[in-house]
């Protein structure tokens, strides 16, 4: 209902004014040109998004195979309406990671990454959840993988243009394996390790 009320009032931001405005320091999605901001993150989050966030950047390094980032660093699903994403942590390659602006740009990927990774919070819905997935897809992301924080797992999926398939749930034992870089497997434990 707020979201509804605010489109109401306030102007729907176009790409061109999102390009020109200053830098804002809070996490925010646009949803067809409104922008919604996001709760501040719990502790727990933070250090899951971390760990994630260190075992990605480590298979980089070593790989040679791309990059890891965290939010907020933007993914653009649509331009008109604008629609931009936010993921807790993504991983690019080398190869889709040249064909977007140089590293030095605040422009949002127009080549999405291969890889992202939502970490479940308390004001996320199986709806908020579900949107998100259908823009990654949208966005030609291959590979999401589903953090839940109180269950202490890790889903895996595989979205392609008219497809999203779980490909397995992870537990504490397990390592989470990637679906498109084989080389890629984290430690559930480790995700969790506070």
């Amino acid at each position: 209902m707020a979201i509804a009320e605010n489109r109401l009032f306030l102007p729907l931001l176009s790409y061109e004014q999102y390009m020109t405005e200053e830098e804002i320091f809070s996490r925010y999605e646009i949803i067809d040109g409104t922008r919604i901001f996001m709760p501040g993150a719990t502790e727990l989050h933070q250090i899951i998004v971390g760990n994630i966030y260190s075992a990605l950047r480590r298979f980089g390094l070593i790989s040679k195979n791309g990059i890891s980032l965290m939010a907020p660093r933007d993914v653009m699903i649509t331009q008109n309406p604008l629609r931009v994403r936010q993921p807790d942590v993504l991983f690019i390659s080398s190869i889709r990671r040249q064909r977007n602006e140089p590293s030095g740009s605040s422009a949002p990927y127009r080549i999405a990454p291969e890889l992202v990774v939502e970490v479940i919070s308390n004001s996320d819905t199986l709806l908020v959840f579900s949107e998100k997935m259908a823009d990654y897809q949208k966005a030609n992301v291959l590979e999401l993988w589903k953090v839940e924080p109180e269950l202490r797992t890790v889903e895996v999926f595989q979205l392609s243009a008219n497809v999203k398939v779980s490909r397995g749930v992870y537990n504490i034992g397990d390592d989470v394996q990637s679906l498109t870089f084989p080389d890629l497997k984290v430690s559930v434990a480790d995700i969790f390790a506070e």
